[in-house]
């Protein structure tokens, strides 16, 4: 599994080779950001509680 350091780090060599520092701190953030959220929802969404207790 591919974590959100890998695809921040990934994102902002792209975005330092197209836009310089600037590109590389918004797209490395963002991008590790939104894969942490990402991961975080799948999980949720993964684990379901069918046997609920009362």
């Amino acid at each position: 599994m591919v974590g959100p350091l890998v695809t921040g780090k990934k994102a902002a060599e792209f975005g330092y080779k197209r836009y310089g520092l600037p590109g590389a701190i918004v797209a490395g953030a963002g991008v590790a950001v939104g894969t942490a959220v990402g991961v975080k929802r799948l999980k949720s969404a993964a684990t379901t509680n069918d046997d609920e207790q009362q």
